[in-house]
């Protein structure tokens, strides 16, 4: 799983290349989400604990992106995590670039 992570102040965003939740039911999709907590935990040291909302956005050309936003780590315990998650398909994305060469290349 290819993954690249961007944090702005309380937004963790994550980006999966070339993964894709679509076809997956919901058992197999609350496990694979659980496996990028355990990554965002073990190999990028990130202290996550408490209750977060997951918001998945996916395109068939891109993959897909993750939006964690924290809302509570007072109310739950140091091995517990809480995850609502919201799933959009065929999401538009939209690149912002300051080279405007590679406009007229598309």
């Amino acid at each position: 799983m290819n993954m690249k992570i961007e944090v702005k102040d309380e937004l963790i965003i994550v980006y999966l290349i070339n993964t894709f939740f679509d076809n997956l039911e919901r058992k197999e999709l609350i496990v694979r989400i659980k496996e990028v907590f355990i990554r965002l935990i073990e190999y990028y040291n990130f202290d996550l604990k408490g209750s977060f909302e997951c918001i998945l956005y996916e395109n068939l050309k891109y993959g897909t992106i993750l939006e964690i936003k924290s809302h509570d780590e007072l109310l739950f315990p140091r091995d517990l995590i809480d995850i609502k998650v919201k799933f959009y398909k065929n999401s538009k994305f939209y690149f912002k670039t300051s080279d405007y060469f590679i406009i007229s290349k598309c």
